[in-house]
């Protein structure tokens, strides 16, 4: 792939978070998980989040696990493309949640992105069935990233699943469903050309190739 087909796939993407009605994640669960976000320490915070995160409707959810673990494969590689959490939070943050005009937009459009970095940095707590190969006993304790004992570092987590193997049936109908299906193929795309990179690196007398896992899928507890 390009990097004018990433330009535009990206910019594809955004397009439509932007136009997404009530954004991906709509106004009654914004208020929630940013006042969750405000008031929890971070020991109750995860289980307070994932609790509210699993009444989101099933569209959103489902494209919500896709969108954020792509991102976190994209973060995985910020030694090459500069994209770290931090990063991608300020370019997506604000339009996950799409906060109305008013005197405390900025205000909320901040909190909006360091709420992102915070889903993104603890996918395998917020989003387990993402990762399945998580510890059920550290997830249901609520143990931060560092708590757990220095393994589920967001680089760790998102290099033990493959993207090319992604698969869940989309939604038969709706903008969403569309989405979904633009996901599965965009990724496919960039697959492949991690998949060439990686057999390209092999070839070479120090390389050493990547261990392939399952990949995860989008189900809610």
């Amino acid at each position: 792939m390009s990097i004018e087909d990433v330009h535009s796939s990206a910019y594809v993407l955004k397009h439509f978070l932007r136009t997404l009605p009530g954004g991906l994640i709509p106004e009654p669960f914004r208020i929630e998980l940013l006042e969750v976000f405000r008031m929890f320490r971070l020991s109750k915070r995860h289980k307070a989040v994932k609790k509210i995160l699993d009444t989101i409707p099933e569209e959103n959810y489902n494209i919500l696990c896709f969108l954020t673990f792509f991102l976190s494969r994209v973060a995985a590689e910020s030694h090459a493309n500069r994209m770290t959490t931090t990063n991608l939070s300020i370019e997506f943050g604000p339009i996950l949640f799409h906060v109305p005009q008013g005197p405390t937009k900025l205000e909320e459009e901040e909190m909006c992105i360091s709420f992102t970095e915070y889903m993104l940095d603890n996918l395998r707590h917020l989003l387990p069935n993402m990762y399945p190969q998580a510890s059920a006993t550290n997830m249901a304790e609520g143990d931060s990233v560092s708590e757990a004992g220095g393994d589920f570092t967001p680089e760790k987590c998102v290099q033990q699943v493959l993207l090319t193997e992604t698969s869940s049936k989309p939604p038969k109908i709706g903008q969403l469903g569309r989405l979904k299906r633009r996901f599965l193929h965009f990724w496919q795309k960039i697959g492949s050309r991690n998949d060439r990179r990686k057999v390209e690196e092999s070839e070479q007398p120090s390389g050493a190739g990547d261990v392939q896992c399952k990949s995860p899928q989008p189900v809610r507890d």
